[in-house]
């Protein structure tokens, strides 16, 4: 059976404010499709858009992109004013979009928008955020700091914010505080680069210590464990026990799911730990 098919992005379709969204025009045109008998619209992807304002480059697979708000049905929540929205240039070619306006001038929309929202007035606002917290929070995060530092890339931040400490650190740290409990005591150390590696730490804790564990949230092969092994191994030989990503096919799923089937929670963590203490 033989179909018609249309590609077209959210942001060509008309708006009054300088791109496409995802409000009034985008429930038209999928009306008007259907009555056209065309039984698929392929859309570029809705993730935010960074350098080059390219789709397909983003920050992040699973946000959307922020462009796509539609101004109109903020409006009818009560966030803004239409003289608000209206006030700002959104360019002056309706058949182009100006990406340098659309970042100068959506965001300070939005930001009115936020100033008036009251979570308690929108129950699914928090059942979002406890849907999705896998990996909202350390998104809005990272998107917070870029504004924060002008929208430099994050390797030019400061460089105690741009050595953002992952979960598998605080996990970690969460394991080794509680087996303090337990009469065992294990020192945590931060690598946090691996190119180089800070050869003189991991010498020091090798000869120390006795025992390495490392614990990454990468691919066990080609990761920490490797680059601690490489140094231990010509300088102090010790048994170095990874804890990571193994070898295997890959799964997929939320972030928490993904850290518990790799071991790479405080749970985990401690479970290891005991094992190689009280192993000969």
């Amino acid at each position: 059976m033989r179909k018609s098919c249309i590609i077209m992005h959210i942001s060509s379709l008309p708006s009054e404010y300088g791109i496409g969204k995802m409000g009034k025009h985008a429930f038209e045109f999928v009306d008007f499709l259907k009555s056209a008998g065309v039984k698929c619209w392929q859309i570029l992807p809705l993730s935010p858009t960074s350098y080059g304002d390219s789709p397909y480059q983003s920050f992040s697979v699973n946000a959307g992109n922020p462009y796509f708000i539609d101004f109109d049905i903020l409006e009818n929540d009560g966030l803004l004013e239409h003289h608000e929205c209206a006030s700002y240039d959104w360019g002056s070619d309706p058949e182009k979009v100006d990406y340098s306006i659309i970042y100068d001038n959506c965001f300070d929309v939005l930001r009115l928008a936020h100033a008036r929202f009251k979570p308690s007035k929108f129950p699914d606002y928090k059942k979002f955020c406890d849907n999705n917290k896998g990996w909202l929070d350390e998104y809005a995060l990272f998107m917070a700091l870029k504004f924060k530092y002008d929208g430099k890339p994050w390797t030019e931040w400061d460089e105690d914010i741009s050595l953002h400490k992952t979960k598998a650190v605080n996990e970690a740290r969460k394991a080794v505080l509680a087996l303090e409990s337990e009469g065992i005591n294990a020192r945590l150390i931060n690598i946090h680069t691996i190119k180089p590696i800070d050869r003189e730490i991991v010498i020091k804790a090798a000869k120390e210590c006795g025992r390495i564990i490392t614990v990454e949230e990468h691919n066990v092969i080609g990761g920490l464990a490797d680059a601690v092994c490489e140094v231990t191994s010509s300088e102090c030989p010790v048994k170095v026990t990874r804890i990571g990503v193994q070898d295997r096919f890959g799964y997929s799923g939320p972030a928490w799911e993904l850290l518990e089937i790799f071991g790479l929670t405080q749970t985990g963590i401690g479970k290891v730990i005991r094992e190689v203490v009280n192993s000969k």
